[in-house]
């Protein structure tokens, strides 16, 4: 989207009342991170350390009928290698916005998206936040669990990475809330270097569900999503997998790889106690594909590339959609939160243009022993069998708040990682940090 159409949007979505709050909050964020399979480029086990620097400025418009709000938070870190390699400084540009305006009572309208563009860094014990459009959380409810995501073989790409969505929700009734929305999607490697982990792939993507108050108790949430990826020329290595999952013997590229996909499902939310909340779902999941190919041909060693494209024959996979997720609140004066979470659903793996059926589960705990103190420890596995992937992670994390402006952490992680293709990240992982935050405004 232009910056220009995207101004022009933004201003018809803002609030049309006067506004009440204008806030302009500045704030940073240093964290000093040791461990192995942090910094690209260094030997496979080898400890070395990320000094990682995040400045920030966030614009927050509030009136009696929504909101305008615009993040910048660049992300800027060296790595040391140990005098293996050079020190060098690596940039990611991050910017968010999100407006929202109530048009009654009981409708309103909304855009928010992100585009990030610069260095990103994969590995599995290295947190540089959630990529854009991949998790999304409601204002004021706790953040949930990330199961482990699909890793490259190369651990840092320069990319650029954004998503966009516009849409709408509307009360029925008092029982019944439908939300709809469409986006856009746009994400590759920067240079022909990133190209080659990262492909061109863009496309539109629609939202639509509908929350149904059964009763006091219970809510029925049934939901279809559908989305159109068209994929630039995708670098298939030999060893790699293809489009569907069987090992490449040649290095080729392929072309013209179309995937459409939507998903019906539906949960079911049950409040047992202020204590105990459970949910359910199931539905499926369709996939469309098709493409082409580089015919080559292998001649005493060398490769040998024929012009004309080999097209694939497109096909269509079906996937069951599983889920499942318990909440328990412990005690109330000093809140802990324990969270425990599966799903069986098919995943894109964004690297290779794939599509396949993974199993993943997370457990997670948060404790508030104190207004000014936070204890959070999370673990989460995921696996797929076509092909053959394990990923295993797992993070404590200790947040202490001096005042509403300044903060302290210290985290840990570990990972394990067994991919069917070999690559640098495969194996064990692990990370300790120390970071310190302040703003001008209250930290979240």
């Amino acid at each position: 989207m232009a910056p220009a159409r995207l101004c022009l949007v933004l201003l018809a979505l803002a609030p049309s009342s006067p506004p009440e709050s204008l806030t302009v909050d500045l704030g940073a964020r240093l964290e000093t991170l040791v461990g192995t399979n942090i910094s690209g480029g260094s030997p496979a086990g080898a400890v070395s350390a990320i000094l990682s620097l995040a400045p920030g400025v966030v614009l927050d418009e509030r009136s009696r009928t929504g909101g305008l709000k615009l993040t910048y938070v660049p992300l800027l870190y060296t790595t040391d290698l140990g005098g293996t390699l050079p020190t060098k400084l690596l940039v990611l540009q991050r910017l968010g916005f999100e407006a929202q305006n109530n048009v009654s009572p009981t409708a309103g309208v909304f855009l928010n998206g992100s585009v990030w563009y610069g260095d990103q860094d994969y590995s599995p014990v290295v947190n540089q936040g959630v990529p854009p459009g991949r998790v999304s959380n409601t204002p004021g409810q706790p953040v949930p669990p990330v199961f482990p995501g699909t890793l490259p073989q190369i651990q840092v790409l320069r990319v650029f990475d954004s998503s966009t969505r516009v849409g709408f929700w509307l009360l029925t009734s008092r029982t019944v809330r439908l939300d709809f929305d469409v986006g856009f999607t746009w994400d590759e490697g920067t240079n022909a270097f990133s190209r080659l982990t990262l492909p061109l792939q863009r496309g539109p993507f629609l939202d639509a569900r509908a929350e149904i108050q059964l009763s006091s108790r219970d809510t029925l949430t049934p939901a279809l999503r559908a989305a159109v990826l068209g994929y630039g020329p995708i670098y298939r290595a030999a060893g790699s997998n293809d489009e569907k999952g069987s090992t490449v013997l040649v290095d080729h590229y392929q072309y013209g790889l179309y995937l459409g996909g939507s998903e019906l499902t539906a949960s079911w939310a049950h409040q047992e106690s202020s204590a105990l909340r459970t949910q359910l779902g199931a539905g499926l999941g369709i996939v469309y594909q098709s493409s082409s190919y580089d015919q080559p041909l292998a001649n005493h060693g060398d490769l040998i590339w024929v012009g004309a494209q080999i097209p694939v024959p497109a096909s269509a996979f079906v996937y069951p959609i599983v889920s499942a997720a318990v909440h328990y609140r412990v005690s109330v004066e000093q809140p802990l939160e324990l969270t425990a979470a599966a799903a069986l659903t098919p995943i894109v793996n964004q690297f290779a243009g794939t599509v396949f059926e993974r199993l993943e589960g997370i457990v997670s705990a948060q404790w508030l022993p104190s207004p000014r103190l936070e204890l959070e420890a999370s673990a989460g596995a995921a696996a797929s069998f076509n092909p053959q992937d394990v990923d295993v992670r797992g993070e404590v994390r200790m947040l202490w708040k001096a005042s509403l402006h300044f903060a302290l952490s210290v985290s840990a992680r570990v990972a394990w990682v067994n991919y069917s293709v070999p690559g640098a990240l495969n194996g064990f992982s692990w990370s300790v940090s120390l970071g310190v935050a302040g703003a001008t405004g209250q930290l979240l």
